[in-house]
């Protein structure tokens, strides 16, 4: 025996016509990476907030060193060195990559090269 279930949803029940969620803005690139001063002998770099951001990607030569940048718009070589594994005496191409709450990604931002004291 072949048992058929209907699901009537409440929207369906009350005539409630039911629209998709707008789609939210794409995500711009952050703009503006730069040095805006020093901390512990080593650069610290600081970027324009991206429209729709809730949080951005540090990456090093492209790849993901860090994801959780929220409320700041800088972030500190001297950190890369501790945290992510730069080493003295090498050179990086720094880029932001924005993300909005849905996890949807930005372009990354223009690189900026530095070298590690």
């Amino acid at each position: 025996m072949n048992a058929r279930r209907t699901i009537i949803t409440a929207a369906a029940l009350l005539g409630v016509a039911v629209s998709a969620p707008a789609a939210m803005a794409a995500t711009t690139s952050p703009a503006g990476l730069h040095v805006v001063g020093t901390a512990h002998g080593q650069a610290v770099y600081g970027w324009t907030a991206a429209a729709n951001a809730s949080w951005y990607s540090i990456r090093l030569d492209g790849q993901q060193v860090r994801k959780d940048l929220k409320r700041t718009l800088q972030v500190q070589v001297y950190d890369l060195y501790l945290y992510c594994h730069a080493l003295p005496g090498h050179s990086y191409t720094l880029s932001i990559v924005a993300v909005d709450a849905a996890g949807n990604k930005s372009a990354p931002s223009e690189g900026a090269l530095f070298t590690v004291a």
